[in-house]
C-alpha cells in the first residue's frame, strides 16, 4: 500500500509537470521534497497524515520526520528494531507489531485515493 500511494504520488506529479527535465519519469522516491512539491502543486496531502499526526503540515516545513515517510524508509530499508521484541536473548521480528501501523496505512490508502482521484477530476 505504501509503494502503491509513493507511486500514485510520483505518478500524479510527473503528469502535472512543465518543464523538460521534469517531464522525464524517473522513479523518484517519496520524501519530504516531493511531499512539498505536491503540496505546491495543490494535491491534497493531508490524506497522507497518520490520525495521531495533527502536526502533520508544521512537520513539512521543519525537520521532523513525516510518519508516512519514516515509516516507509524503515520498512524499506530493514529498520525494523521497532517491530522486534526480546526472546530467549534473541531479538526477533513480530509481524503483529506492525497491526497498527498497516490499520494506518489502510485508512490513509483509503482518503488518499477518494481525495487524489477528486483532485484529478479538477485537473
Amino acid at each position: 500500500l505504501i509503494c502503491g500511494i509513493e507511486s500514485s504520488l510520483r505518478s500524479t506529479l510527473h503528469l502535472m509537470s512543465d518543464g523538460e527535465e521534469d517531464r522525464l519519469y524517473v522513479n523518484k522516491i517519496m520524501n519530504k521534497e516531493m511531499i512539498i512539491d505536491a503540496k505546491n502543486k495543490g494535491l491534497p496531502i493531508s490524506a497522507l497524515a497518520f490520525s495521531n499526526e495533527q502536526d502533520f503540515h508544521k512537520k513539512i516545513t521543519n525537520d521532523e520526520k513525516i510518519n508516512l515517510i519514516k515509516l516507509r524508509n524503515d520498512l524499506m530499508h530493514g529498520n525494523i528494531r521497532e517491530f522486534t521484541e526480546y526472546f530467549e536473548e534473541q531479538r526477533i521480528f513480530y509481524p503483529e507489531h506492525l497491526i497498527d501501523s498497516l490499520v494506518e496505512i489502510i485508512l490513509i490508502s483509503k482518503k488518499w485515493i477518494k481525495e487524489l482521484s477528486e483532485f484529478k477530476n479538477t485537473i
